[in-house]
């Protein structure tokens, strides 16, 4: 039987099921690269890793690489805990990895990325780390950035779990139009496929519990995150339809009153998936940030 779009897009990226913290097992996939600064790539709410594959790969010609998918979500495990859902806890699972790996690989400098809410998770991760006396973050990159208010309504999830079961298939296609722009729904059917398996393999468990939890980062969180003229990179779609583009211009105006030095653009023909939509285009404009 052929491989699944979803399963190819996994085992292009070999994966180790590391127990982070206590009971928590996640997919890790780790591409070391020594005395050089190492990348973390951070995925969105209730998605997987393989979104920022295209970036990945891109960045081992300079950098160590990171990535993982977050408990409950792709090939991690996916306990049924309300409370293993919180953002503390992934963040407190964010922070453990990136210790453990920097501390593995004597290495110091950090680029953290991140996707829709991992935006929160990177910039949350950024102000933690500043305590950090062996290891700095560098640069942030944030794709299609959920970092501000007002969060998206979570009114949906206070419905009764076997109600949103139910719902689920019209959640998924709701976020696929929203997610990809037209002209990729039209043109580039792998994406969506693996899209669309990438919804389908979501258990409603997890979203309903991520996002009645889910917190953006605090005013000095962002302050700590901006410190020291810290560089950041935000990168929208056109046409995203969850987070629209004018969000990511706030959080740009909130960055640079803290102190970061932060560069925005809005790319053409692409939706929230922005980093799967125009792979080449965002790696150009990654390349072009890491230079200055």
């Amino acid at each position: 039987m052929p491989a699944s779009p979803l399963a190819a897009g996994d085992f292009a990226m070999p994966v180790e099921m590391v127990e982070v913290r206590a009971g928590r097992v996640l997919a890790v996939y780790r591409k070391p690269r020594r005395h050089a600064p190492l990348a973390v790539f951070i995925h969105g709410s209730c998605a997987r890793m393989t979104q920022w594959r295209a970036q990945s790969e891109h960045l081992t010609a300079t950098h160590g690489v990171l990535a993982f998918d977050l408990l409950g979500c792709g090939r991690s495990e996916k306990p049924r805990g309300w409370n293993c859902y919180s953002i503390d806890e992934h963040l407190a699972d964010v922070l453990a990895l990136v210790l453990k790996e920097v501390e593995g690989q004597q290495l110091r400098h950090l680029l953290l990325l991140g996707h829709s809410a991992g935006a929160t998770l990177a910039l949350r991760c950024a102000a933690a780390l500043e305590d950090e006396s062996n290891c700095h973050v560098q640069s942030i990159v944030l794709c299609g950035a959920a970092a501000l208010p007002p969060l998206p309504s979570t009114a949906l999830f206070r419905l009764p779990l076997c109600a949103l079961e139910l719902l689920k298939p019209l959640l998924d296609s709701g976020f696929e139009q929203l997610a990809l722009h037209p002209a990729t729904r039209e043109a580039n059917g792998e994406l969506l496929a693996k899209a669309r398996a990438t919804n389908e393999a979501n258990v409603m468990h997890m979203c309903r519990a991520y996002y009645r939890q889910l917190r953006l980062p605090t005013a000095d969180e962002l302050a700590r995150a901006a410190r020291g003229g810290r560089a950041v990179l935000l990168l929208h779609g056109e046409a995203d339809g969850l987070v629209p583009p004018e969000r990511s211009a706030a959080l740009q105006a909130a960055l640079g009153t803290a102190g970061a030095r932060c560069e925005r653009h809005v790319l053409p023909r692409a939706s929230h998936q922005v980093m799967e939509e125009q792979p080449k285009d965002v790696n150009a404009r990654i390349d072009a940030f890491l230079r200055m």
